[in-house]
């Protein structure tokens, strides 16, 4: 074997290795969709796995997956138009990205935990590290690729979320609800004097 003649041949190299690692991750996330069902929610309930435009969610199931993905589109946003170092809380943005994947039949990998907290890698390991120990996720190497370590909720963790984002949820829609034009118009009526 002879040595690479220049840089733009190693990077080459690396190109194609971040290719191959990228497709290996599509793999084992298409043979983890085979599944048929994923832990329940806490309800009796089996939540479905594979596309999430198929995932044969209840009803109370999709309200929960589209007000996380709501919730944490939102704070992507909020980042684009508002300075982010006011905004600091990676480990409920990598907690709200495992929960959507979860939900999802996804797993996440560390390097991808990381990006969703948008805080550089060391700092958003070290949440990953206290979330850890907080028993709120595990780690896990993956079985094909060493290189790759994937990240998950605790099943007690999945738990608290889905109820909490339930809860806010319902209150959200409670709320809007009572902003609704005909019934602000029959609660001002009464109110006023």
């Amino acid at each position: 074997m002879q040595p690479f003649k220049n840089v733009a041949e190693i990077q080459h190299i690396e190109r194609a290795l971040s290719k191959v690692l990228d497709l290996s991750e599509q793999i084992s996330l298409a043979l983890s969709a085979v599944q048929t069902s994923a832990p329940d929610s806490g309800s009796g309930r089996r939540l479905r796995v594979g596309d999430p435009g198929s995932l044969g969610l209840a009803d109370e199931d999709r309200t929960v997956l589209a007000y996380a993905r709501q919730l944490y589109a939102f704070r992507r946003r909020r980042g684009t138009r508002l300075p982010t170092e006011m905004f600091g809380e990676p480990a409920w943005d990598m907690l709200l990205e495992l929960f959507v994947m979860r939900m999802q039949g996804s797993r996440v990998r560390i390097k991808n935990a990381c990006i969703a907290a948008s805080v550089p890698a060391t700092t958003a390991l070290r949440w990953i590290g206290l979330l850890e120990e907080h028993g709120l996720i595990i780690r896990s190497d993956d079985t094909v690729d060493h290189r790759v370590r994937w990240i998950e909720l605790t099943d007690q963790a999945f738990h608290t979320m889905y109820d909490l984002l339930l809860e806010q949820a319902l209150n959200d829609r409670a709320a809007a609800a009572a902003d609704e034009p005909g019934e602000r118009a029959r609660s001002s009526a009464g109110g006023r004097r």
